[in-house]
């Protein structure tokens, strides 16, 4: 217990100190003449702040983890989600090592939650268009899945429901719903409201986000392959799983998850 409590004052002494040199070489750039922002002093990439690569996970790790080679057709559309998913744990490392103030902190969490928003829909565009390769010749409700929907997030999100790919209690899909207008807010002129004052854009809500995303994420890889019965999209799957444990979807990143609630 000792240790701990010295390794913790340890890290904040740290911080404390990180922070004062901060802003100490703001003032130094400031005492050449920049006005920063406006008019910046560029230092050379090999000498700038480094983000501790430590943090970073490689995108082969959330190809992995996600199951994208399972859930994607499409090996450029796979490759941008694991990259998406890799920014979001510089997303988490802002979250957790930055004291944002001001309006700063709501704009984070509102650009952050539209991140993980996107790499959802990301996954079910993908999943249904493996519907479309896989179906598209017999009679069932698969059908509904058009180019329309496609490019509708919450058709197609509501589609994936009445399929029972995802099966979701009904405050999980208000939450989801939700989350979809948050993200259609993206255009500044049109928002509904002042995002500095707006509850939704918080460490709560991207917490809520990013959980609500890896369920969506779990339910797809194990519940499609049911739903298109489709023998050899079927056997792929079923190797996967005998190969890897399914629980390995979501360990190493509920520590991740954990660690934002910390903040």
């Amino acid at each position: 217990m000792g240790y701990r409590s010295d390794t913790e004052e340890k890290i904040k002494s740290n911080c404390a100190e990180i922070s004062r040199l901060l802003s100490e070489n703001e003032n130094l750039i400031r005492s050449m003449g920049y006005h920063v922002p406006d008019r910046n002093y560029v230092i050379s990439p090999e000498d700038r702040i480094s983000i501790p690569s430590i943090y970073i996970r490689k995108k082969a790790w959330f190809i992995d983890a996600y199951r994208l080679d399972d859930l994607c057709l499409n090996t450029v559309v796979r490759d941008n989600i694991a990259y998406h998913l890799q920014y979001t744990d510089f997303v988490n490392y802002l979250a957790n090592r930055f004291c944002l103030w001001g309006s700063l902190n709501p704009l984070f969490f509102r650009e952050a939650v539209m991140l993980v928003v996107s790499i959802a829909e990301a996954m079910l565009s993908e999943c249904a268009d493996r519907i479309r390769t896989n179906c598209n010749r017999c009679a069932k409700q698969c059908k509904r899945i058009n180019k329309k929907t496609m490019h509708s997030l919450k058709p197609l999100f509501e589609c994936f429901c009445d399929f029972g790919i995802l099966v979701l209690d009904e405050k999980e899909k208000n939450t989801f719903l939700k989350l979809v207008e948050i993200r259609d807010d993206v255009h500044i002129r049109l928002m509904r409201n002042r995002a500095y004052f707006e509850d939704d854009y918080s460490l709560e809500r991207y917490n809520q986000t990013i959980l609500l995303m890896k369920k969506i994420n779990r339910q797809l890889f194990e519940n499609l392959p049911k739903y298109c019965d489709c023998n050899r999209y079927q056997a792929k799957s079923e190797a996967s799983i005998s190969s890897k444990n399914r629980d390995g979807l979501t360990v190493d990143t509920k520590g991740k998850e954990e660690e934002k609630c910390k903040t």
